[in-house]
């Protein structure tokens, strides 16, 4: 997702720095580029500037955040150095809590909280697969605690760069709308081990994903986020179906043995619950077998 949208803001004309930790990709981006294939068959590459040494960009306006939320925190710590006197930081990572954490570790409270529609996968060092919704207008949605004009400045240099991205004004309800979505098809199709559309074509699969909405959706309700469950789960379907070919990100993680971003996901949907005075059980169960995968990778029977 960095290279996804560091690409698309580079080849707009702005100056974007990719901050990555392993050499041997950075190595290749810097050498090469970005490769972004698009889902009508087109391919481009783009020049972007790649580094692993954060002092080696100085402060920057906006810092983005694409990192897993279990490396949230760390992620925040070591892009210190960019942080200066009217730097923002900006998350759109899947899942609740990331922007809090990195409120916490940059110690500021300009921080921006968005979701995206775009989706990517990693197809070696500097090549990516964009996925993008068919028939979906906005992209993006973005917005703050306090709104600045920095919101509007975000939002036109990312429309500016091809991203349809609009500023909302309770961007709470945003971030809830997208949670079940990625409770749901992401969490689900990892443990299915599907693709998105083929999980939609199973009856069963798709009772699931609803049964996982609903229990998001009254969460959201008891913290005072007004949600309507029907409109979630038309969302949930249609977005479904628009990338029916894609394999979520978790579904990557699993196959690449890699810890995925549950405890920002199903688990934290269930413990606000908790927290509530009511019970998740389907999002606790799918939280409780991600876990079990991730601690048995080394023992799991079957092909590797």
């Amino acid at each position: 997702m960095g290279c996804l949208y560091g690409a698309l803001l580079a080849k707009a004309g702005e100056e974007v720095w990719l901050i990555g930790r392993r050499r041997e990709i950075v190595r290749v981006i810097e050498q090469r580029g970005v490769s972004l294939s698009h889902p009508d068959g087109s391919e481009e590459r783009v020049r972007v500037r790649a580094t692993t040494e954060v002092g080696q960009v100085g402060p920057a306006d906006l810092v983005l955040f694409l990192v897993k939320s279990g490396d949230t925190a760390e992620a925040a710590r070591e892009a210190l150095p960019m942080v200066g006197a009217g730097t923002y930081a900006m998350t759109l990572q899947n899942g609740i809590g990331n922007g809090e954490a990195i409120e916490r570790e940059l110690g500021i409270d300009r921080v921006i909280y968005g979701m995206s529609l775009l989706g990517a996968s990693f197809k070696g060092p500097g090549r990516v697969e964009v996925a993008v919704p068919k028939g979906t207008g906005v992209m993006v949605w973005i917005g703050a605690k306090k709104e600045t004009e920095m919101l509007l400045g975000v939002a036109e240099v990312f429309n500016r760069a091809g991203i349809p991205t609009e500023v909302s004004h309770d961007i709470q309800r945003v971030i809830w709308t997208k949670l079940p979505l990625a409770c749901a098809m992401g969490t689900v199709s990892a443990l299915t081990r599907t693709r998105i559309g083929d999980l939609l074509a199973v009856e069963e699969g798709r009772e699931l994903l609803r049964l996982v909405a609903v229990e998001c959706v009254e969460v959201a309700r008891r913290k005072g986020v007004d949600l309507k469950l029907d409109e979630v789960v038309d969302l949930l379907f249609a977005t479904g179906r628009s990338i029916s070919g894609h394999t979520s990100s978790m579904l990557q993680s699993f196959l690449d043995r890699k810890k995925t971003e549950i405890e920002a996901l199903n688990q934290a949907v269930a413990l606000e619950a908790e927290h509530l005075g009511i019970f998740a059980p389907v999002n606790r169960t799918l939280a409780l077998l991600v876990r079990v995968i991730e601690k048995t990778y080394d023992r799991q029977l079957g092909p590797v």
